[in-house]
């Protein structure tokens, strides 16, 4: 997160009880809002348009809608987002903020285009009325733009406007809904995805005007729009961690929306509500470890990472150094081992009080199967995910970029096994490959501390050679008149 961890340490510096409840609804606001909003929306318009009277055909309708929406915007830009959070941690530290808002232009436009492709492709053939196919394509796009402006946004400390928005855009969506089916009398799934279009459209304008406001230009070139991919050249792994990530972590649902178990929706969608929906419940008991990461691991490890590269930078004593890297990694153990205690035990009672609730909104034995096993999977998952972000925090790329490989690599795999094998086994390939690669990850990150005075001195260049590469090229030839600035 490009200075989020930074930020929230100036609030959690001042050491009251109300500092500290702030930080972390901030946090938990700004590094899981989108998904928390679009999840928890999902199951809750499910219910809504259930107790408004609206058919079983509309309700399938709205939820293939939402789910492909999601998981097309998802995938667009969160492989782009690491690349754009480290574009923007550059842009900060040269205190070039200029650039900044118009690469959020560039990469708005690339992910508008990706989503519009890919969402066609889908729907070119659907026998869907033009309504529907016209909202799915704009829920799409602008879902993308709200996951690129998350990571924009984490730049900045407006969290009461970010609340607001969301708070804001959530209302619209639900009030909306009602208001359209009980007084002006809109056919339910109507309703439903126009009022959800609405609540998203004000939430993406409301965080472009305000990043506007902090990092707009008035002398806006749009040929510097797309100057951002020249990073690409210099930090590619950064893009492919990213869409391993993304795609590895649905793979399972996108495989078996493909098998003879999946519900065809209006002959366009294929979804399997028995799977989709626990796993979306399943992610959302990760939500306490994110907010944890967040706030306590990037906040209290940046002191001792500092003090020990100032060491490093600074000339200092091979004893001095030993020291600095002891009591750093003996923080990242301490908070990491912290995370994980806290995770365990709300991973433990969402499936205990899972059990129990779940079933009277309408889940069935198989379900609830697969929600306790991809809640225990989570775990892992997201414990692999820091672990990334902390060798990525140490600029060991291709490590993490070894251990998204991995993972990608271990889904296909026992996702296709599982789904071979049968039903009763579906969830257990998200299992197996998200704890295979949390190993993985853990034993990258302990060779890499191991030798991390080596990786920081020897990865050094004894010359910097600006070397332009594959999309350098390609942005200087459409750009010729500013070739030199690149």
């Amino acid at each position: 997160m490009a200075g989020i961890g930074f930020e929230l340490k100036k609030i959690i510096d001042k050491d009251n009880i109300f500092a500290q409840a702030r930080v972390y609804f901030m946090s938990s606001l700004i590094t899981v809002g989108p998904m928390i909003i679009c999840i928890t929306l999902f199951l809750v318009m499910q219910r809504l348009l259930k107790n408004l009277g609206a058919s079983y055909a509309n309700i399938q309708i709205f939820n293939a809608v939402i789910i492909y929406s999601f998981l097309i915007s998802y995938i667009s830009s969160n492989g782009i987002s690491m690349l754009m959070s480290r574009y923007i941690s550059d842009c900060i530290y040269a205190k070039k903020s200029g650039c900044i808002f118009e690469s959020f232009l560039g990469v708005s436009i690339i992910c508008s285009i990706i989503s519009t492709i890919i969402m066609s492709l889908l729907l070119i053939n659907s026998p869907l009325n033009l309504i529907i196919k016209s909202i799915c394509f704009m829920i799409t796009i602008i879902l993308s733009l709200i996951w690129l402006e998350i990571i924009y946004l984490s730049a900045i400390k407006e969290y009461l406007h970010i609340v607001s928005f969301f708070l804001i855009g959530i209302s619209i969506v639900i009030l909306g809904t009602i208001l359209g089916i009980e007084f002006l009398n809109i056919p339910p799934i109507y309703s439903a995805l126009l009022f959800s279009l609405a609540g998203y459209i004000f939430i993406a304008i409301s965080f472009m005007v305000l990043l506007y406001k902090v990092f707009g230009i008035k002398d806006l070139r749009l040929s510097n729009c797309l100057k951002f991919v020249c990073s690409i050249d210099k930090y590619y792994e950064l893009l492919l961690i990213g869409l391993f990530l993304s795609l590895g972590a649905y793979f399972p649902n996108i495989l078996i929306w493909l098998t003879p178990n999946a519900t065809l929706v209006e002959e366009t969608f294929r979804i399997a509500s028995f799977y989709d929906v626990p796993s979306f419940y399943a992610f959302l008991s990760v939500i306490p470890s994110v907010v944890i990461f967040t706030v306590k691991i990037e906040t209290a490890i940046y002191p001792k990472y500092k003090d020990f590269y100032n060491f490093v930078r600074e000339s200092g004593s091979i004893n001095e150094i030993r020291r600095a890297k002891k009591i750093l990694i003996d923080t990242i153990i301490l908070h990491m081992t912290h995370m994980i205690k806290v995770q365990f035990i709300a991973s433990f009672a969402c499936i205990v009080f899972g059990f129990k609730i779940l079933p009277n909104i309408g889940f069935a034995s198989d379900s609830l199967e697969i929600f306790g096993i991809l809640t225990l999977g989570a775990i892992s998952y997201i414990s692999m995910s820091f672990l990334i972000l902390m060798l990525l925090y140490f600029d060991a790329r291709k490590d993490a970029l070894q251990v998204s490989l991995v993972f990608f690599i271990t889904i296909v795999l026992f996702s296709i096994i599982t789904v071979i094998i049968g039903q009763e086994y579906y969830g257990y390939g998200f299992f197996i490959s998200s704890l295979i690669s949390v190993v993985f990850a853990f034993n990258r990150i302990n060779n890499f501390f191991r030798i991390i005075e080596y990786r920081t001195f020897a990865s050094q260049p004894v010359f910097q050679i600006d070397k332009k590469g594959f999309f350098s090229r390609i942005y200087n030839f459409f750009n010729k008149e500013n070739n030199k600035e690149v």
